[in-house]
């Protein structure tokens, strides 16, 4: 999308936002601000990557021209992202095009930074694989956790694959599977 209509549909368009109540509206030239969201209570891995992403690319740009908002939503709970001004004294602000660049980016390819969003697709693994293998009667340390999601991705890939963008979440029976063929017995 071109600089310029991106700008147009920014610039004030908190304003067509139904409910909404901005209680740090600028005092002056709110109509050349506009509000962008990140991520929600609910976002998937990908949103919440490149968030942090985002957080990292604009935080130089922190202060007069660029706030941090954070709202609370009855049917999200709460969802985080930016103020910007897009406009001052006429021209397109510093900020806006670097929102734009990264607006641009995302419409290339999802996935803003690969290898934050590949280690918190693991990282979730880990944890869905640990809490899996809890519900199933297995005490498990770290390492056997490590060992088991190494042997799902040699032997039982589906296991592991993050279907809905939380991480890899094996079933039950998966996990009987890995667990006896590594030799890990149900804790009584």
């Amino acid at each position: 999308m071109d600089i310029e209509i991106r700008a147009k549909k920014l610039a004030g368009n908190w304003k067509k936002f139904e409910s909404f109540c901005w209680t740090n509206e600028p005092e002056i030239d709110s109509q050349n601000w506009g509000i962008f969201y990140t991520h929600n209570r609910d976002s998937t891995l990908l949103d919440v990557s490149n968030a942090h992403t985002i957080d990292e690319r604009l935080i130089e740009f922190i202060g007069d021209n660029l706030q941090k908002e954070d709202h609370n939503h009855w049917a999200c709970g709460w969802i985080a992202g930016y103020s910007i001004k897009v406009y001052e004294n006429g021209k397109i602000t510093d900020v806006f095009r670097a929102y734009h660049e990264i607006q641009e980016s995302l419409e290339n390819y999802p996935v803003l930074d690969e290898d934050d969003y590949y280690t918190r697709e693991s990282d979730a693994t880990f944890e869905n694989v640990k809490t899996a293998t809890h519900d199933n009667g297995y005490d498990l340390t770290d390492e056997q956790i490590y060992n088991l999601i190494s042997w799902y991705s040699d032997n039982e890939q589906s296991a592991i694959e993050s279907k809905d963008d939380s991480g890899g979440w094996p079933t039950d029976e998966q996990i009987k599977t890995g667990c006896d063929a590594l030799g890990y017995k149900i804790e009584d």
